[in-house]
């Protein structure tokens, strides 16, 4: 039998530094449209968007997407946690729908370059061995190389281990990304009461992708970075056929 998949999409109306973010046009859209846009493509079978504003609400609807409710305000501010916006949104809909979802991917529009193949391949990655699938992207500055202040010193930040001299030996080094986080409900429902990290670190499947599918905006540089990736690079105008990175 096929697992019930449910795509949560946040968007609060606040930003601590991009007014209104995730409605501001990128590339004549609002940003939301591209996370939007990827989920209802996939083959996921519920995409909820989960804001607290009716303006965001009447976009969301437009292009698609459920809004079956508002989120509160109070968990819909900068130091909200994404444990507590999923298990707001999977309460309304066991009580409301009686629907409980077997997997579920937190989709934050500030990935445009989401994909309907990066969550198709993260539905199918999941299984029964892994609690969860995160996106991670290869470093560009290695942390061998990189130094923390202390008073009025620099120091190195890792002096424990012999560094190579050239680049070409060091270790092959990953960071996550928030273009893909999907985790299995019965993991999440163990780290609800803890408030507990979405994904799983220590039994996740990653997906690999690139520098540029990792474009996460939370900035004004971010924008201007993706606008001009979506203008260069022809290959979005089928975003369905990028390449995936490789490990």
């Amino acid at each position: 039998m096929k697992s019930k998949t449910l795509g949560i999409i946040p968007a609060r109306i606040g930003s601590s530094e991009v007014k209104k973010k995730n409605i501001r046009l990128l590339n004549g859209k609002p940003l939301i449209f591209y996370t939007i846009d990827a989920a209802i493509k996939s083959d996921l079978d519920r995409i909820i968007v989960s804001t607290d504003s009716q303006e965001v609400a009447s976009i969301a609807k437009s292009l698609g997407a459920e809004v079956p409710f508002l989120r509160p305000k109070f968990l819909s501010t900068n130091t909200s946690k994404a444990i507590d916006v999923i298990n707001h949104c999977l309460n309304w809909l066991k009580i409301e729908n009686n629907w409980i979802p077997e997997l579920i991917g937190y989709l934050q529009p500030t990935s445009p370059m989401r994909t309907k193949t990066h969550i198709n391949r993260a539905l199918s990655m999941i299984g029964d061995k892994y609690d969860s699938v995160l996106s991670v992207t290869k470093v560009k500055e290695h942390p061998f190389f990189m130094f923390k202040k202390d008073g009025d010193n620099i120091e190195e930040f890792i002096t424990d281990i012999k560094k190579p001299e050239r680049r070409q030996e060091l270790p092959n080094l990953y960071y996550s990304n928030p273009l893909i986080m999907f985790s299995t409900n019965s993991y999440i429902q163990k780290i609800i009461r803890d408030r507990g990290i979405l994904i799983n670190y220590k039994n996740f499947n990653p997906l690999y992708i690139n520098e540029y599918e990792a474009v996460d905006i939370n900035t004004e540089q971010d924008f201007f970075f993706a606008q001009s990736i979506m203008q260069s690079l022809t290959i979005l105008d089928d975003k369905s056929q990028i390449k995936f990175a490789t490990g």
